[in-house]
């Protein structure tokens, strides 16, 4: 049985950073410039591997039965990374209506309609005055983050542009809720709405189900991407400012907008190749100065290929516009064209197409507009899993544990051997301050005590404090344990000491960037949005922060296994911080060479939300829950 003895302890709570915004191509060239600049080298070593796990995926051209089996595998993977695998069941959609708003060439209702067993989204419909030909094709539109939404100048001019082209067109809203330790992210809500969207749209007695589109701009144009990736009613699409590889969104010291986050994807895949899944449905990518600038020279040439070996060339295009990230009337222009084509067998003018005069609603008549609502608030979404939980009832195991901190997709090491960087002596102690190989191109710096020279020590100590290697070696705490005949080993792993988030705040870990995104982010941050960042982007690459420390930890004791052979005992001691005494627990949980553990787990909980993220987590139980795994 493992021996656990408990000491107090700080909870340390994260905190949300802000979104990144642009930076001008002077920052890029003073960027390069101070490139090879020296600095400290575990800095330089944090910057390389985000850049390695941030890689773009491949996109391979496959046809056929290859490319139909590839096709599900990702699609599988995909909703098993949102929490949809298996899909909800499809409960009555109950559709709500206001009364209608009259516009000069369509009426406006608002639609409550239901998602899940009473929990309800509200899209704007738009029905044009004139239908001609009924069943006429139904285009779902997705507002993405526009000011005021589906309200927003922007949103009403599109849904009112296609609306008079005679489409009928329901714009959903990009409302956002996560519960990552449930495994639900905004995707998870996002694609399920919109997925129940399409079911409403194609639903109406006017809607032709075989004639249905998606456009979207910026987070809308996320929502079109991941619904056209899943849902083959989709025969036409639009995507505005959004579609690149995963990098160009993913800032070393900020994150982007917490939408665009879901676990494991970049395990398998990437952004293009998701947008691609629809083959052979057209899609129309509309590129700008953002994050989508070098998409049409990059990476929109491996799709085209892709489409014109299945035999599709004419049914994926792109164009770029030299503007801001915005839907301005052009790229609208572009859109309603290419609706036209691929849903009518029309080909309206590619520019003109819209009037001058839209007759847009003001804001007060939009927010005044109201449809009753049953149901429960969104946040019943977490209720709604829970119950899906308890339901299946999943318990704690070191298996799944592994799976999600990602254990089993730890890079090898460059580092082949360990370093002793200096040696010396105080106090009567035995100073060897040393490099670890760690994972990728990291190494692991630990300071190793003993109280005398001994070769064969019976005990080792491995203390994991939130200062690393610059707690003192005469502190009480390993003072006591020299005392007692332990070696003591204090290393920094991720994210302590000459590994923090400190360091790579205010700018310092960006010159060692081999790769800055098109639309990078020119605030450096603070310390607590670095961490911030890096909580988001791990679950990309399906190693949380608390993995990615446990990893370091697992390192640390293979040193000391290694180095020692002879110790019958290894004590992990996790200090000031709730969040390394779960990474403690967590590597004694999958390290059977771990025989003591002293941490401090009191009042530490996922549902409390003072955690790094580990997506999934509390599936199968809080902290007390895996603690009780130890027993």
């Amino acid at each position: 049985m493992l021996g656990v003895l408990c000491f107090s302890g700080i909870v340390v709570s994260n905190e949300t950073a802000k979104d990144g915004i642009t930076q001008d191509e002077q920052f890029r060239a003073e960027h390069f410039a101070t490139l090879h600049r020296a600095d400290d080298a575990n800095t330089r070593s944090l910057v390389k591997y985000y850049e390695v796990m941030s890689a773009p995926k491949p996109l391979l051209i496959r046809t056929g039965d290859d490319f139909i089996k590839h096709r599900n595998e990702v699609r599988e993977k995909i909703l098993k990374s949102t929490r949809l695998f298996p899909l909800p069941e499809r409960v009555p959609l109950d559709p709500h209506y206001s009364e209608p708003l009259d516009h000069p060439w369509c009426k406006v209702y608002k639609v409550a309609y239901q998602i899940l067993p009473e929990i309800y989204s509200v899209g704007l419909l738009f029905v044009p005055k004139e239908l001609l030909k009924i069943p006429v094709p139904g285009i779902l539109c997705p507002h993405g983050h526009f000011e005021n939404g589906y309200y927003s100048e922007t949103v009403q001019s599109r849904c009112l542009g296609l609306a008079r082209l005679g489409f009928i067109v329901f714009s959903t809203p990009n409302d956002h809720y996560h519960d990552v330790p449930l495994g639900v992210t905004d995707q998870t809500h996002q694609i399920w709405r919109n997925l129940r969207g399409i079911d409403f749209l194609g639903s109406l007695p006017e809607v032709d189900p075989q004639r249905l589109g998606a456009s979207g701009c910026s987070g809308g144009g996320t929502q079109v991407q991941m619904l056209i990736s899943l849902d083959d009613r989709i025969k036409a699409a639009t995507i505005a400012g959004l579609t690149c590889d995963f990098r160009e969104i993913s800032y070393l010291t900020l994150h982007h907008c917490v939408c665009n986050y879901f676990p494991d994807v970049m395990r398998f895949t990437d952004q293009p190749e998701i947008s691609a899944l629809s083959v052979p449905c057209p899609i129309q990518y509309l590129t700008m100065n953002d994050w989508t600038k070098t998409f049409e020279k990059n990476t929109f040439p491996q799709i085209k290929a892709l489409y014109e070996a299945h035999g599709y060339g004419d049914r994926v295009e792109c164009r770029y516009e030299n503007t801001g990230h915005e839907y301005g009337r052009i790229k609208r222009e572009w859109t309603y064209w290419w609706m036209d084509k691929h849903l009518r067998d029309n080909t309206v003018a590619e520019n003109g197409t819209e009037p001058t005069e839209l007759y847009l609603f003001d804001l007060k008549t939009l927010q005044d507009h109201e449809v009753a609502i049953p149901g429960q608030p969104l946040s019943a979404l977490s209720e709604f899993y829970r119950k899906q939980d308890a339901a299946l009832g999943l318990k704690p195991n070191r298996d799944v544990l592994s799976d999600m901190l990602g254990v089993d997709h730890v890079l090898p090491p460059e580092q082949q051997e360990v370093m002793t960087l200096s040696q010396s002596k105080q106090d009567g102690s035995m100073i060897r301050r040393v490099m670890i190989p760690g994972e990728g191109p990291l190494g692991i710096s630990a300071i190793v005590l003993t109280k005398q020279d001994v070769s064969k020590p019976q005990s080792v100590a491995i203390i994991i404090d939130k200062d690393g290697m610059d707690i003192a070696p005469d502190t009480e705490l390993s003072q006591s344990l020299l005392d007692a005949g332990y070696l003591v080993v204090i290393p920094d792993i991720r994210f302590v000491g000459s590994m923090s988030f400190d360091l790579l705040a205010a700018g310092k870990g960006r010159q060692y960037q081999t790769f800055l995104p098109c639309s990078p982010s020119a605030d450096a941050g603070s310390a607590a949005d670095v961490r911030s960042a890096w909580n988001w982007m791990s679950l990309w690459w399906g190693r949380p922060i608390t993995g990615m420390s446990v990893t370091d930890i697992n390192l640390v004791v293979g040193f000391a296994k290694q180095q020692y052979p002879d110790a019958q005992e290894i004590r992990l001691v996790a200090k000031n911080s709730a969040e390394f005494a779960v990474a403690g627990l967590f590597a004694a949980l999958l390290n059977p060479n771990i025989t003591n553990l002293d941490v401090d787990l009191n009042e530490v909980s996922y549902k409390n939300g003072n955690l790094p993220f580990v997506p999934g987590i509390l599936r199968y139980g809080d902290v007390s829950q895996w603690k009780d795994l130890l027993e």
